[in-house]
């Protein structure tokens, strides 16, 4: 890492001026961003964030406290559901069986995908919660 951070600062140091121009902007445009967010929240106990909540509305889980479990997709419910089937009573591993899993998920039809994409589904919405 050492090393990394060695040769990006020289390659920094080795920039003209006009080189620099778009970082030092995209810095100057945060500082005046992280300014007037700050002001907000002062004044108003709220800043707007880019997709127009407010800041207040948006639930920050606090140090030791639980996230939500994020959302599986359409073939993790899939695989959560037939590799243990698939590996019932065999001596299958669990390579294998998630090889044979794979295999039989790119051969399923619209048909077939439509409960797992409905449950994919249905997990979204409640992450989104």
């Amino acid at each position: 890492m050492m090393e990394a951070s060695t040769q990006v600062s020289k390659l920094w140091t080795a920039l003209t001026d006009a080189d620099r121009k778009p970082f030092t902007d995209k810095t100057e445009a945060d500082k005046e961003r992280y300014n007037r967010e700050l002001s907000d929240l002062s004044s108003k106990g709220y800043f707007l964030l880019p997709d127009g909540r407010k800041s207040s509305d948006v639930r920050v889980p606090r140090e030791g406290e639980p996230m939500p479990k994020t959302t599986l997709s359409a073939y993790m419910y899939y695989n959560k559901e037939q590799v243990p089937r698939l590996r019932n009573g065999t001596t299958m591993t669990m390579i294998e069986a998630m090889k044979k899993v794979s295999v039989n998920w790119a051969a399923l039809s619209e048909e077939g995908l439509k409960p797992y994409n409905d449950l994919s589904a249905a997990d979204r919405q409640r992450y989104e919660k």
